[in-house]
């Protein structure tokens, strides 16, 4: 069988995944469950080894518009600002309130990284496809700590070897004492067989990997921006369709005229428009009425 995965490839990745530990599409995404022990096999990316492992931040909150949990990558993670980090920080130096308010705006850093599904004991068909996973610092820590840590030694390169050298990864997913899923229980196992995995399949593995930087969405700094907005402020723009450019609404309820191209025009059509992160949105096509309601409701929480 063979093994594109080379020694200097190896250590090429340890020094991106060092690098990185300095500095949406979920469908593809394993899903895992409490009380179940998952078995994958690490792939790396043997044409461009610095995209083995993509290293990002994200934004995560309940909507205060909508009820709904929205997110986004943190801009921060390719090197620009974020305004949500800037809210942040503005609101932490702020009174009690404040600092309550921003501990509304979650961030996590997480890691995206791709894996040959060995078991998956709930959905069997994921067995023998490639999966993504999602992980936080538990996952990191177990990953980190076999290729540059304290076992080392014992793995190293092989837990992204797919050859009969190579080694398991048991993520075993467990309930904390919060009711959370905690995953410090999982662990490499010793070398073993892939079964089923001959060397043309082994070669076309390496080619149908996942762009794990396009997993999810970039957005920009302004786009971020109007999701904070939209979601945290409650501020939404009424966008006027016939012969109106637009009016602003803000979050203390005042509207403000942006343009007026024509005053000929007895009816006018009006849309709300919000901007969608990962599964939440709003119907973008509202009557005048639908239009006051949703303003309503977007106003109430504040």
């Amino acid at each position: 069988m063979s093994n594109k995965f080379s020694a200097t490839m190896f250590d090429k990745l340890k020094e991106s995944m060092a690098n990185q530990r300095s500095s949406g599409n979920f469908k593809d995404i394993l899903k895992t469950a409490i009380g179940n022990n998952y078995v994958v096999r690490l792939i790396p990316n043997v044409d461009d080894i610095s995209k083995t492992i993509y290293h990002y931040y994200s934004h995560g909150w309940q909507s205060l518009a909508t009820g709904q949990f929205v997110s986004c990558v943190c801009p921060g993670t390719y090197g620009d600002r974020c305004p949500i980090c800037e809210e942040r920080v503005r609101l932490y130096r702020g009174d009690d309130e404040d600092k309550v308010n921003a501990k509304l705006l979650g961030r996590k850093e997480q890691w995206l990284t791709n894996v040959y599904v060995v078991k998956d004991p709930i959905n069997s068909e994921n067995n023998g496809v490639i999966k993504v996973i999602r992980y936080g610092k538990q996952l990191d820590k177990i990953i980190h700590d076999a290729t540059q840590g304290v076992d080392k030694d014992e793995f190293g390169s092989r837990i992204f070897d797919l050859t009969d050298e190579g080694c398991n990864l048991r993520i075993a997913v467990e309930k904390n004492d919060g009711g959370y899923p905690t995953y410090v229980s999982s662990k490499f196992l010793r070398e073993s067989k892939i079964d089923g995995l001959n060397t043309a399949k082994l070669d076309k593995l390496y080619e149908s990997l996942f762009e794990l930087e396009h997993i999810f969405e970039s957005k920009s700094g302004n786009e971020v921006k109007d999701l904070l907005d939209t979601h945290f402020f409650c501020e939404v723009t009424v966008k006027v369709t016939s012969n109106t450019a637009g009016t602003h609404v803000n979050s203390s309820g005042d509207v403000k005229t942006l343009s007026n191209e024509s005053t000929e025009s007895k009816s006018i059509n009006k849309t709300v428009e919000t901007e969608q992160c990962s599964d939440s949105s709003i119907d973008n096509s509202l009557e005048d009425k639908e239009v006051q309601d949703k303003l309503d409701d977007l106003m109430k929480d504040l």
